[in-house]
């Protein structure tokens, strides 16, 4: 992402899911070893964190995780404001996540954002609506395309 090859600032990577974690973990490690920098933001859902450190990967969370319609549309305001707070305070040189707030952050604070989506655009219409547009790079299964 640097330069001429060369590892340049830190990347985020929001993890929501458990697995999610199963995904990037291979990712991250071997950004790792070129010398990228990462932070991790995971949700509390299921065994996220728990996959996460079994792996040696360190995670914050950005909220808590609450249930509900109401209670679900508190987390992701909560969670996308933290992150974007984050963002233009760190600076990352990405931020790479399978969620809309992924997208709306990088494009906010100028971060590269990489939206993930395992699922046909077609079966999550909202998703696509609010995230693709925003992305910078959207990375789906061949199988999808």
């Amino acid at each position: 992402m640097g330069g001429r090859g060369r590892p340049s600032g830190s990347l985020f990577f929001d993890i929501n899911h458990p697995v999610q974690a199963l995904l990037f973990r291979p990712v991250i490690e071997r950004l790792k070893s070129e010398g990228y920098s990462s932070q991790v933001f995971a949700r509390n859902k299921d065994v996220t964190l728990g996959l996460l450190e079994r792996f040696g990967i360190r995670a914050s969370t950005l909220g808590e995780r609450r249930r509900g319609r109401l209670g679900a549309i508190i987390e992701l305001m909560t969670r996308e404001a933290r992150l974007l707070r984050l963002a233009f305070r760190e600076r990352p040189e990405a931020i790479i996540g399978t969620s809309v707030h992924a997208a709306r952050v990088g494009r906010l604070s100028g971060a590269v954002s990489i939206v993930v989506n395992d699922d046909d655009a077609a079966a999550v219409p909202l998703f696509a609506r609010l995230a693709y547009p925003l992305a910078d790079v959207i990375v789906t299964p061949a199988c999808l395309g």
